[in-house]
């Protein structure tokens, strides 16, 4: 996942982040990069494409890539919760993964359509849920994260996050 900096795109102009691993594509424009907060989908794999595509006459454009983020892991912690493996495949469509954290979360039909998580998955306030993932693959045979295409991952709005987290019986994220 990409994080850009001081970024000009004016009507007529957008970033292009294409995958080498797999060729998943993000196209942002000025306004779809403000609601990902100046970031991009989470890509597979090690290389992307970044590439700023403008119009004939365009106004002057620019972008600035000020850090990049990936999410190693390892593949150890292979449970829900504890040292047992009880993880079953679901196709549950409202069921999300929340990154870069690696909850579940799930939509639910309030009024805002806003998720639940557990409240540990952003207790520290380092990791901000900032993208929830739908329709994710399997890990890699190394158990690593697989990413869905952009078109299956969705920025958060972190100022709204609520949680709390005092232990078991209060641990809740919306």
């Amino acid at each position: 996942q990409m994080q850009f900096g001081e970024t000009s795109l004016p009507t007529g102009t957008m970033l292009r982040i294409t995958s080498l691993l797999d060729g998943a594509v993000q196209h942002h424009k000025a306004e779809t990069l403000r609601q990902w907060q100046n970031k991009s989908a989470w890509f597979n794999g090690s290389m992307v494409v970044v590439e700023l595509v403008a119009e004939p006459n365009s106004p002057k454009a620019n972008v600035s890539i000020t850090s990049v983020a990936y999410f190693y892991n390892t593949g150890d912690e292979r449970s829900i919760c504890g040292p047992t493996d009880d993880r079953e495949l679901s196709d549950v469509a409202r069921c999300a993964r929340a990154m870069p954290v690696g909850c579940t979360a799930w939509i639910i039909d309030d009024a805002n359509h806003q998720f639940l998580t557990a409240g540990h998955c952003s207790d520290d306030g380092y990791f901000d849920i900032n993208t929830v993932e739908f329709n994710v693959p399997l890990s890699s045979s190394s158990g690593a994260y697989m990413h869905p295409g952009p078109e299956d991952q969705y920025a958060t709005d972190a100022t709204s996050f609520q949680h709390g987290y005092s232990g078991v019986g209060d641990d809740w994220g919306y």
